[in-house]
């Protein structure tokens, strides 16, 4: 799949901010569209507990689920998805905190 992602760093209220939105321009299988949108919000801006906000919205259009088992099959994805999202929404976080506090580290 070919993605266009657009970025757009910030301060806010003295904290940073980042906001993406991203939109699927091709896909080969599966997906019809995709539109993705995340804020990530710096959470505090004291160095000894820093904290960040990620909110991630997602809509995507799959192909697949058309036919006469279309609906056996939505609630198999729909299961897999919810499970998936879970998992990767953890690894995000741990990611993404990890960095937070090497960059904090740096800093100080």
């Amino acid at each position: 799949s070919i993605t266009q992602t657009m970025l757009y760093p910030t301060q806010r209220q003295g904290s940073r901010w980042c906001f993406t939105a991203s939109k699927q321009i091709y896909a080969s299988h599966y997906f019809e569209g995709s539109l993705g949108t995340a804020v990530v919000v710096e959470g505090s801006t004291i160095p000894a507990r820093p904290s960040v906000w990620v909110i991630y919205m997602n809509r995507s259009r799959v192909d697949a689920l058309r036919g006469w088992f279309a609906s056996v099959e939505r609630r198999i994805l729909a299961s897999r998805v919810r499970s998936g999202m879970a998992e990767n929404l953890k690894l995000l976080r741990a990611r993404l905190e990890q960095r937070y506090l090497q960059k904090a580290g740096k800093k100080g």
